[in-house]
């Protein structure tokens, strides 16, 4: 059980904290859906930039490429130039070997904790690490409409080995 710091008033009990056992199996269905959208990005060994949708703009960088990780960024844009929605960014570390992929960065924070007390100093939702996680989720599935695959942004080589 956790309890928040703060007046009886302001006091909110959290009775079940994720663990990882609650979170694994989502860590483990956006590993699955990545490797649906992007096929043969566990192969890849050069970064790569690729387009997972047009509008709103999905945009899913390979940052970093190794024998059993990768480093993806991927960026959401509703409007072209600078507009009144700031654009969306998030961090994501897929484990090969483990097969899962977890969100380590959204929005410029990172290093989520598992569950954090409320009220907080920095307004983070109680349960903010699986939440972060879950939209990756929801947004992979946005991308894949009727078994659509990603493409190769515009002025970019395959990652692939030949």
């Amino acid at each position: 059980m956790i309890h928040a710091a703060g007046s009886p008033s302001q006091v909110m009990t959290v009775r079940t904290a994720p663990g990882l056992r609650s979170l694994m199996p989502i860590y483990e269905g956006n590993y699955q859906s990545l490797a649906r959208l992007v096929p043969g990005l566990r192969s890849m060994q050069a970064p790569a930039s690729f387009v997972l949708s047009d509008l709103p703009r999905i945009r899913m960088s390979v940052v970093e490429c190794c024998r059993y990780t990768a480093l993806l960024a991927f960026s959401h844009s509703l409007t072209p130039g600078a507009g009144p929605v700031p654009d969306l960014a998030l961090k994501v570390r897929m484990c090969h070997d483990a097969r899962v992929a977890e969100v380590i960065g959204y929005q410029g924070r990172s290093r989520f904790a598992a569950v954090y007390p409320y009220p907080n100093r920095d307004m983070h939702a109680v349960f903010e690490k699986r939440q972060v996680n879950l939209f990756l989720g929801e947004w992979l599935r946005f991308c894949r409409p009727g078994g659509r695959r990603a493409r190769l942004a515009a002025g970019e080589e395959s990652g692939s080995p030949s």
